[in-house]
């Protein structure tokens, strides 16, 4: 089966510098606003339980979402910043790069018969550049409930 390359295919597109989704400052407020809107959805009342079906299952493509996993990195400003943005892909490929895989399997890192294939690679562009995308894989992305267009 052919997958896809990391990367491959994926670009962003030109955005607004005036937009505060694709700064760091507002990328670390929606972090600090979500966590514990994320947690009161964990609640078991009908009205949260919705909560949190919008906040996990109405991802998609082209609307402003964050990675749950980063609100826990508070040291790395880098990452929390690439965290928050707009969602531009959401697909299965492979977990390396074609040439990536080959040096593993020289240097005996990989088995032949086993290459890896991330379930659910996430591409978010985070700033205002179309170069500014972030490919995040085993973490969980949240659409954010804004009405706002860039």
């Amino acid at each position: 089966m052919s997958r896809l390359q990391p990367y491959e295919g994926v670009t962003g597109r030109a955005r607004s510098a005036e937009d505060p989704l694709l700064t760091p400052a507002g990328s670390d407020l929606v972090l600090q606003l979500v966590k514990p809107l994320y947690r009161a959805s964990l609640s078991a009342t009908p009205n949260c339980q919705e909560l949190h079906s919008q906040l996990t299952n109405a991802v998609r493509v082209g609307q402003p979402v964050a990675v749950h996993d980063a609100m826990y990195f508070r040291r790395d400003q880098d990452a929390r910043w690439k965290a928050v943005g707009y969602l531009l892909q959401e697909r299965e490929e492979w977990a390396t790069t074609d040439s990536q895989w080959q040096v593993d399997l020289r240097n005996g890192d990989a088995d032949p018969d086993e290459r890896g294939v991330e379930r659910d690679a996430w591409y978010l562009q985070y700033g205002p550049a179309a170069e500014d995308v972030c490919r995040w894989t085993n973490c969980q992305v949240l659409a954010l409930p804004l009405e706002w267009k860039p």
